[in-house]
């Protein structure tokens, strides 16, 4: 009888036990694993950079899809590349995006450029946007909206919102790149990069 007993193991001491209880742990790190991924705690860094290239790529798609919109009939028209399409003002929960730019070469050479873009309002106060907050920079000039631009010198943001605007640039003769140039008050905040064909 005190060899019977002697000789009795438990569960977890044989090896059908022991694979078992690993199996056990494994499944349970497994699933805390994906628990953490997906509630975005831990992320590989593959994963992270096939979202941003996946990300870009159809940011790229898109701007090429918005800068192609011109209508090639007149022979003024230029083609408008721009990129970043968006540009963010952080501390103020703002974004800047491009949705529409065309340009036109007049018959003394300048190029009209009216760019339509998307004010958007991500804070809990409204936000008061001037047109002296954007401007086409060549080089060390920086040149402001025309004065009768469609949306005028001012326009309000209210909080959560976004208000639609639309600027006409008159820019010197032959130019081919220069970048559209957001401000907040007098500090630069951010820029998109234009080029004309």
């Amino acid at each position: 009888m005190a060899e019977e007993q002697s000789t009795h193991k438990g569960f977890f001491t044989t090896l059908p036990g022991i694979i078992t209880a690993i199996a056990g742990l494994i499944t349970a790190i497994g699933g805390f694993i994906l628990i953490l991924n997906k509630t975005g705690c831990i992320s590989s860094k593959a994963d992270n950079t096939e979202q941003h290239a996946s990300k870009d790529s159809s940011d790229r798609t898109q701007e090429t899809a918005e800068s192609k919109d011109v209508d090639n009939s007149s022979p003024g028209n230029k083609i408008v590349a721009y990129s970043p399409a968006i540009v963010k003002h952080l501390t103020r929960y703002l974004q800047y995006k491009i949705t529409e730019a065309t340009a036109e070469a007049l018959p003394d050479g300048s190029i009209v450029l009216s760019v339509k873009l998307k004010c958007i309002n991500n804070s809990d106060y409204e936000y008061h946007f001037y047109a002296s907050y954007i401007g086409a920079g060549v080089g060390d000039d920086n040149y402001g909206p025309e004065p009768f631009s469609p949306s005028g010198n001012y326009v309000a943001v209210p909080p959560r919102s976004f208000r639609s605007l639309e600027y006409n640039f008159n820019l010197p003769r032959g130019i081919k790149n220069f970048n559209l140039d957001f401000y907040d008050l007098d500090k630069l905040i951010g820029s998109s990069a234009f080029t004309l064909n």
